[in-house]
């Protein structure tokens, strides 16, 4: 008896064993480092950070807001956040 097609062969079965790169263990062991340092508290990480950016004096880079796509539906053109409130049968409802 044949094995199905979609059956894998046991040896891809095994684990396999991850690559141990010297510089991804380096950023991961700087990383935790770094979060340690505040707690592991995400808001206190990003507030130096910003510190960090503005003592540097270098410039900041800000990209101008994506447009809202427009779609057609019928003969009415909907905005996405419409198109989204539409669809959900709980918006409006009384």
């Amino acid at each position: 008896m044949s094995r199905p097609s979609f059956a894998r062969p046991r040896k891809c079965l095994k684990e396999e064993k991850t690559m141990n790169d010297p510089i991804v263990a380096e950023v991961r062991k700087v990383r935790e480092e770094y979060a340690r340092r505040f707690n592991f508290d995400l808001h206190a990480m990003c507030e130096d950070l910003r510190r960090k950016q503005n003592l540097s004096g270098g410039p900041v880079v800000s990209f101008p807001k994506k447009p809202v796509r427009t779609f057609a539906i019928g003969t009415a053109a909907q905005t996405t956040a419409t198109l989204g409130s539409s669809l959900d049968p709980s918006v409006g409802a009384t």
